[in-house]
């Protein structure tokens, strides 16, 4: 029924569990922001369940709504849109929605795609993530801090310049040290759906038909899943280096393929024990994450 409400006209009530005491508030929209609000109130007119959630995620796409769930089912942990609600935003606005989720009172994450080898990827969407946490009234010094004192402005702006090559120990250590702690989380090294490759290979590939499967070599699947506008296969060393060969099974599965139905397809096929086992552990990070958040109310 709220899916056919307009969001201005809703009321929030949320009681405090420590106090006990309700609160009831309007639904805020970005002011002089025009295409931000209709995106705020399109997404509240989508994802109803929005308004009920002790906990929001905020993720890229279809494919973390079906996915996640299956994990923390392997974890023992409940995922119902009843109480969690696992919203896509493509990454759009989602500074807006921090904003809304802090003024509703409702505690959030946000699991973003990492893209490295794409452009813009890397340390591109670590400046951006950074940037949006600071438009959100996050002070520089908890986003910004180095070894040496706190970023400048001047080298926030080059961030997405900076080496994305070698053991990215570096990077690592940004999204670690500087994102985490603020509930951003980071599928690494491209996104979700190759994390999932590369820890459950074996049932991915037993989904493929008779016959089917990917033919592409790597170098020509790299560009048709990383583009050739970034560092391409370049970014991938160190730690990375063992998703390069993944990449022509990425384009099969996820470029000609449903993301949803490709999934469930391969999870089906999976036990328990492997899923808790073997999950990517950012994912696994995400859950426990959500879990703490949960027992605290």
């Amino acid at each position: 029924m709220l899916s056919r409400v307009n969001p201005r006209e809703v009321r929030y009530c949320r009681c405090e569990p420590k106090t006990r005491v309700s609160t009831v508030k309007k639904i805020r929209f970005p002011v002089n922001e025009v295409d931000a609000s209709k995106f705020v109130r399109g997404a509240m007119l989508a994802y109803p369940e929005l308004y009920f959630a002790r906990f929001v995620l905020l993720v890229e796409g279809d494919s973390e709504r079906i996915v996640l769930p299956i994990l923390a089912e392997a974890l023992d942990l409940l995922i119902d849109p009843a109480f969690v609600a696992i919203v896509p935003l493509g990454g759009h606005h989602v500074q807006y929605f921090w904003r809304l989720l802090k003024h509703l009172g409702i505690p959030h994450a946000t699991l973003l795609d990492l893209d490295l080898g794409r452009d813009g990827g890397g340390f591109g969407r670590i400046k951006t993530a950074i940037q949006k946490l600071i438009e959100f009234d996050v002070p520089k010094t908890a986003v910004l801090e180095i070894d040496k004192g706190i970023l400048s402005d001047t080298d926030l702006e080059k961030m997405h310049e900076w080496s994305t090559t070698g053991d990215h120990a570096n990077l690592q250590a940004w999204i670690s040290n500087n994102l985490r702690p603020h509930g951003v989380f980071f599928s690494a090294p491209l996104d979700l759906d190759l994390a999932m490759l590369q820890a459950f290979p074996d049932a991915y590939a037993g989904i493929i038909p008779k016959g089917g499967g990917p033919r592409m070599a790597e170098e020509k699947a790299a560009d048709a899943v990383l583009g050739t506008a970034g560092p391409g296969l370049g970014a991938y060393t160190g730690p990375f280096e063992v998703y390069k060969a993944l990449l022509p099974a990425y384009r099969y599965h996820f470029l000609t393929n449903s993301k949803p139905a490709t999934h469930l397809a391969a999870l089906s096929r999976l036990k328990q024990k492997d899923l808790r086992e073997k999950m990517p552990a950012v994912l696994a990070e995400v859950l426990k994450h959500i879990e703490a958040s949960l027992r605290r109310d």
